[in-house]
């Protein structure tokens, strides 16, 4: 069961990813639209699976690498909704969910490791230690992410190449404060 719950995950990953690089390309409404519905059903599901694995062990779904990974790709994703309803940016996608449906399928082939002891994983400060770290490295991926636009989109105006591409991107300030913030 567990392993059908990762792999559906990180189909729904995949099909937006498909969904958000094709907005890099088309201006709709429509694809907007369903890119947000598709989003929100994904970190549902993803939600739903890692509460899921939780409640059948009795503890914390962070007991092996692969559970964190899946972890860290829902953080991810929830924040790339945060981000699209705070800054009604919709060009992060394109370069982030790639990268969760990536970290999904990892999670998803190892999801059959053996958990940790279960005396480590009931230390009282267990669930709080890979919680902030999870979040923490979410925080350093959107700013290796962020630096990665920012660097494209200052090495094209210092050439004055100005593609598609260049256009659906947000503005360097943007990238710079946003950079800054995950720092």
């Amino acid at each position: 069961m567990l392993i059908y719950g990762n792999i559906t995950i990180a189909a729904f990953y995949l099909i937006l990813a498909a969904g958000y690089v094709r907005r890099l390309h088309i201006q709709s409404k429509t694809l907007d639209m369903s890119n947000r519905i598709l989003l929100i059903t994904s970190i549902t599901v993803h939600l739903f699976v890692i509460i899921f694995i939780g409640a059948t062990r009795g503890v914390v779904a962070l007991s092996t690498v692969f559970e964190a990974l899946s972890a860290l790709a829902l953080f991810m994703a929830v924040t790339l909704f945060v981000l699209e309803i705070r800054l009604a940016e919709k060009s992060f996608g394109a370069f982030i969910i790639p990268l969760i449906f990536f970290l999904q399928v990892i999670s998803a082939f190892g999801s059959r490791v053996p958990v940790l002891d279960k005396n480590i994983i009931q230390m009282p400060l267990f669930t709080l230690h890979t919680t902030t770290t999870i979040i923490g490295y979410t925080f350093f991926v959107y700013s290796f992410i962020l630096g990665i636009m920012h660097l494209y989109l200052l090495g094209r105006f210092k050439r004055k190449k100005f593609d598609d591409l260049f256009f659906e991107l947000p503005p360097l300030k943007i990238l710079e404060k946003l950079n800054i913030i995950a720092l």
